[in-house]
């Protein structure tokens, strides 16, 4: 092994666990910031409501409108349904929010219909 080889090599077993190291306290901190007393307003139940001009979430500290044209899609996932209202923010809602499986596709082909139509489509 030349000395070349050896400095990557050597440069691996560092930074490997290093990486490693990161993401393990990037999750400690996130589980710690979201459970703490201070996160109410996110860990509480959430309302959503499919309105004719806009989808309605809320919870009891918040009231929200998100208008169709504004949201970027609602797809259906293995365990929930994901309304985009950003390209990387969504609602996530659980399959356990349904009462059954056609309540679910018709809240999906709803909640996509309302887009569509927003966007003239």
């Amino acid at each position: 092994m030349s000395v070349r080889e050896h400095g990557i090599f050597v440069a691996m077993v560092f930074a490997i666990p290093a990486y490693i190291g990161i993401w393990v306290f990037q999750l400690l901190f996130n589980v710690i910031y979201l459970y703490s007393k201070n996160n109410r307003a996110i860990l509480t139940e959430h309302i959503l409501e499919i309105q004719d001009d806009a989808l309605l979430e809320q919870t009891r500290f918040n009231k929200s409108y998100f208008y169709w044209l504004g949201i970027v899609k609602a797809v259906s996932r293995p365990g929930f349904i994901a309304i985009y209202i950003t390209a990387h923010a969504a609602h996530i809602i659980p399959n356990r929010s349904f009462s059954s499986r056609r309540d679910r596709a018709d809240f999906l082909s709803t909640v996509q219909e309302k887009i569509h139509a927003a966007r003239g489509l």
